[in-house]
């Protein structure tokens, strides 16, 4: 197929919708979706709701699309509340990517906790789902969060050390964090190049929003389109409209061998007269990185 780009699904799109998502994104020249689960109600109660689930597998296949997916947010690993339950929902996430066919489940890092019990088990549940997911064929990718430094979510990468366990590197959270946090943009993509199975494609201006760590209840409910006017914080606009270096991480990629997905993952649905153009910028970008090393995809 040589480079793949892709596309998140539309957080505001509904169910019945679906089939006009597909069909545009195909027309706007991507070659993947990302499903967030957290979108749809796939699960109930830990379980897989069987009428969905065929649903989108019927409306998925009618379309030559690659897809990935996407852990729901607001779970928590490092506790033992409601554990049981949080872990079936990972394990049954799981099982939806193998049923549609998706490669790679994504799953938050978060912040990492100071109490060490709390690392343990966030780790053994890595480990358990790396385990799931190795037997359903599904590669699970651990995303770095702006909240927390990258070198966390790598180190529990290379703790799990499991073939089907691996990095998704989300760019404009890694530029926010090194910025805010200390370190270096390029030297955190080479640390992280060889541990890709996953790759998160989005802009920011490189300005932390303290908020996000004080008040996320104010953080989630100030409006996003004030925070792109102010320019502050994760604000997920498309691709080279910002100011991460992005042709820069590229080449980094592409001389590291990275054989996934380009995931521009971004609110896509403020910027539909645009999407297209937006492809084709990253992809004439990826292409260029692949042929400065080299490579041929």
């Amino acid at each position: 197929m040589g480079v793949i780009i892709g596309m998140n699904f539309p957080a505001a799109a509904k169910a019945e919708q679906l089939p006009q998502v597909l069909q545009t994104v195909t027309e706007d020249g991507f070659d993947a979706l990302e499903l967030n689960f957290g979108t749809f109600p796939l699960i109930l109660g830990g379980e897989i709701q069987p009428d969905y689930l065929a649903y989108f597998k019927e409306q998925f296949s009618r379309f030559p699309l690659v897809y990935t997916g996407h852990m729901m947010y607001d779970l928590n690993f490092r506790t033992r509340e409601n554990r049981e339950r949080q872990l079936k929902i990972l394990t049954s996430s799981i099982d939806i990517c193998a049923e549609l066919g998706m490669r790679t489940l994504t799953i938050h890092y978060e912040q990492r906790s100071p109490r060490e019990e709390e690392e343990a088990l966030f780790l053994e549940s890595q480990q358990m789902a790396a385990e799931h997911a190795a037997n359903r064929g599904v590669v699970l990718c651990l995303e770095n969060i702006e909240v927390e430094r990258y070198e966390h979510a790598l180190a529990t990468v290379k703790a799990v050390d499991h073939p089907y366990y691996r990095m998704n590197l989300d760019l404009g959270h890694l530029y926010l964090s090194t910025r805010y946090f200390g370190g270096d943009f390029i030297t955190g993509v080479k640390e992280c190049a060889p541990y890709l199975g996953h790759l998160h494609v989005n802009d920011n201006l490189g300005r932390f929003e303290p908020m996000r760590l004080e008040d996320f209840f104010v953080y989630r409910h100030t409006s996003p389109t004030l925070r792109i006017a102010l320019g502050q914080g994760d604000i997920h606009i498309p691709p080279f409209w910002g100011k991460v270096p992005l042709a820069e991480a590229f080449d980094i990629i592409a001389a590291s061998g990275y054989q996934g997905i380009f995931l521009c993952e971004y609110d896509n649905g403020r910027y539909v007269p645009f999407n297209r153009k937006i492809q084709e910028r990253v992809r004439r970008e990826v292409n260029a990185a692949m042929t400065r090393c080299g490579r041929t995809m």
